[in-house]
């Protein structure tokens, strides 16, 4: 196989930077793999053994696809009939639609914490938005989804925003990683032009990629394929987080064809909302093309989720709030998980999901047990997509500072809840442990009408258990 790379210039595609293209333009293995797919040819390495360009059946491609402020309401397959989304919707139709997943906080920072740790943001300290430059960060020695992936054969690779802080990807796991260093202040904040420029401020492996005009969403999902077609190559499994921007403010309107459709219904921010977002759907298409195309898709798991509820111009649905806010608009999110191989189609499932599960889910789907000597807070859904066996009930908790912005057109809902905790049908907000309300979301998923007087056993029964939570988070800060 490395002859091959030789003749295209390299030993391999990421080694010299071949992968690097002025305007994305097709690199010779992405010419040249889609044919020796279709036509089921084999390479021949020095020993005359031949190397089938199939990855290994026994362990799946994961992609963690991430969308950054997109609302529960958003997407067509979640009611909204605004903005058109067709690929994220086939995506849904063919595996498991969640109603009731939710963020680890409703704001960026530590919800990527969470997916990366398996466990609360709070236990690192990252319970709050850390600034885009800050020294803090996780550990170099947090146990993380890629470090768990890498040490079992898979290849590591980040794609996109980061936003926790420090760059130590590679000491966290990954073996490749391509992020955007965007100046927000410097370039003009929500003025600037983040999503038509960001190239202009994107590194990969530390080093400045060339320039592009490309729209981000769309460079990511370059990178993302090139990254597949290295692995089809080197039939090694791929973990890849695929985290994009999109639709984040600045709003900035997509390229054609994207904003085609919205011409005469929509104008202004609205118009560049809804383009942002059919870019993001259809970037997220082309990944998925190319994995049919590389005959990866079958046993591919994509778990695509939102980081929080919307911000300025998103819809979350029938839900009270959104982003910095504990309402339900604000935590609960879009999540699709499509696995052709073993998830069925055109499944709904109302059970509850948590961003602290995706982790575990993982690693399950690898065959790796999770270390023994890490206390993690998430679990298992596998068994759910595949066999339909019941999550069971569990508390879920969420720990936010008072936000002084909430990025959201009118007031904030009132209470402004510091903490939460869910429990089955019943979810309680408080202030500085003290109780606020208390939501019977079976009954109730607007959060309407607080029972915390009627229903007073519940009441102190979830508060105890929300303050039993909330002090060891306080000891261990203190300790710091």
């Amino acid at each position: 196989m490395n002859e091959v790379w030789a003749e295209a210039g390299g030993a391999t595609p990421y080694a010299v930077g071949a992968c690097e293209r002025l305007d994305h333009e097709m690199t010779l293995l992405g010419r040249l793999l889609p044919l020796c797919t279709l036509l089921g040819v084999c390479l021949t390495n020095s020993s005359g053994r031949a190397e089938s360009l199939r990855p290994p059946r026994d362990r799946p491609h994961i992609l963690v696809v991430i969308a950054d402020d997109l609302g529960w309401g958003d997407l067509a397959c979640y009611g909204s009939d605004r903005i058109r989304t067709p690929r994220l919707d086939a995506l849904a139709a063919g595996g498991v639609r969640w109603t009731q997943f939710y963020a680890a906080s409703s704001i960026c920072t530590p919800t990527r914490c969470s997916i990366l740790t398996g466990r609360y943001p709070q236990r690192f300290g990252l319970g709050q938005h850390l600034p885009l430059v800050t020294e803090r960060g996780l550990p170099d020695d947090t146990v993380t989804l890629p470090r768990l992936l890498r040490a079992a054969g898979y290849r590591t690779a980040h794609v996109g925003k980061w936003h926790l802080g420090r760059e130590n990807l590679a000491e966290l796991g990954f073996d490749h990683a391509l992020i955007t260093r965007y100046p927000w202040a410097e370039l003009g904040g929500q003025d600037s032009f983040l999503h038509r420029d960001g190239v202009d401020y994107t590194f990969r492996n530390g080093r400045k990629v060339a320039p592009s005009s490309r729209f981000l969403a769309e460079y990511y999902a370059d990178e993302a394929i090139a990254l597949l077609e290295e692995a089809c190559w080197r039939e090694e499994p791929l973990f890849l987080n695929l985290w994009f921007y999109a639709p984040h403010t600045p709003y900035n309107l997509a390229p054609e064809p994207y904003r085609r459709d919205y011409q005469g219904e929509a104008e202004d921010t609205d118009l560049k909302y809804r383009s942002m977002v059919t870019c993001l759907d259809a970037s997220i298409g082309r990944v998925v093309d190319r994995l049919e195309a590389l005959g990866m898709l079958d046993n591919t798991l994509i778990l695509f989720a939102s980081d929080n509820g919307p911000s300025e111009e998103g819809s979350a649905g029938p839900y009270l709030g959104g982003k910095s806010d504990l309402h339900e608009g604000g935590i609960r999110v879009p999540m699709i998980a499509h696995w052709p191989a073993r998830i069925a189609p055109g499944r709904v499932t109302e059970a509850v999901g948590h961003t602290n599960d995706l982790l575990a889910t993982c690693c399950a789907a690898a065959g790796l047990p999770l270390p023994g000597d890490v206390a993690f807070d998430g679990i298992d859904l596998l068994p759910h997509l595949v066999e339909e066996e019941p999550v069971g009930e569990r508390a879920l908790f969420w720990s936010l500072p008072r936000q002084k912005r909430y990025p959201r057109p009118g007031r904030r809902p009132m209470p402004h809840a510091t903490q939460v905790i869910r429990r089955g049908r019943w979810k309680l907000s408080a202030y500085r442990s003290r109780a606020l309300r208390l939501i019977d979301l079976q009954a109730d998923p607007g959060e309407s009408q607080s029972r915390l007087r009627k229903e007073t056993e519940t009441r102190k029964a979830l508060l105890a258990e929300l303050r039993g939570w909330l002090q060891p988070l306080r000891q261990a800060s203190e300790q710091k």
